[in-house]
């Protein structure tokens, strides 16, 4: 039992000894920890922020280069509900209704809309982007809306 408490206390095993010298280290390194070099900064931690930022912005381009766009039209969609209005989303100025719209194709979209406030049965204008592995994205064509409102 006694022995166990040595080792426990370093008789034993002096973990002293098996260091590298201070002065045989590196000059740079010589008062540096693990800490002081890879985070000691607030410069080292905006450049490491900065490079993961550029990686994230190299995937993003590359996956939009890998699955461009085929096709675009015109089309419009039924409104099926509509589930809030006067909204503001994203700090907006503008006030906005929240509706959910079936496309010709079966789809249902959740959409924020600007005034006029759609009622349930119109049929309102939307743009579909079709992608090369077969996604689709239905947004609202602002410019008929504009122009013609719910028909």
């Amino acid at each position: 039992m006694d022995r166990m408490a040595h080792s426990v206390q370093g008789e034993f095993f002096d973990c002293k000894k098996f260091q590298v010298p201070i002065a045989r280290r590196h000059p740079i390194l010589k008062n540096m920890n693990i800490w002081n070099l890879w985070a000691a900064s607030y410069r080292n931690m905006r450049a490491m922020g900065a490079v993961a930022a550029l990686l994230v912005a190299i995937v993003a381009m590359l996956w939009l280069r890998c699955n461009p766009m085929v096709g675009r039209q015109p089309v419009t969609g039924t409104v099926i509900t509509v589930e809030a209005d006067g909204l503001q989303p994203h700090g907006t100025g503008g006030r906005q209704s929240r509706v959910v719209v079936s496309t010709p194709d079966s789809v249902q979209v959740r959409l924020f809309l600007p005034p006029p406030v759609p009622a349930v049965g119109d049929v309102i204008p939307l743009i579909e982007e079709q992608y090369e592995n077969g996604d689709k994205l239905y947004y609202l064509d602002i410019r008929r809306w504009k122009m013609d409102g719910p028909v």
